[in-house]
């Protein structure tokens, strides 16, 4: 079988310090964007919203809790709204 060349893309952890108001549940990401949690997580995964993860947490964890950044979902809103009225589409 033919080799072709690819790039891998790999998902690395970093420690960071944040703004523990900052730092918000899918569930509250949700409600700040108005979409489905499933949604959320999916932005999450492709890199739309930033992904943090409590570092204890994920060693041995089945389920490991996931957050974001609340200034990041409003900055995503803001360009929902702001694609929204430069269509028309947007009512407050």
């Amino acid at each position: 079988m033919p080799m072709v060349e690819m790039a891998q893309i790999v998902k690395q952890r970093v420690v960071v310090k944040m703004n523990s108001n900052d730092c918000i549940t899918v569930k509250q990401a949700s409600e700040v964007l108005g979409r489905q949690m499933d949604v959320i997580c999916r932005w999450m995964d492709a890199g739309v919203l930033p992904m943090y993860v409590l570092p204890l947490e994920t060693e041995g964890a089945q389920r490991v809790r996931k957050f974001t950044s609340r200034k990041a979902c409003q900055k995503l809103r803001e360009k929902f709204v702001a694609r929204a009225r430069s269509v028309g589409s947007y009512t407050e």
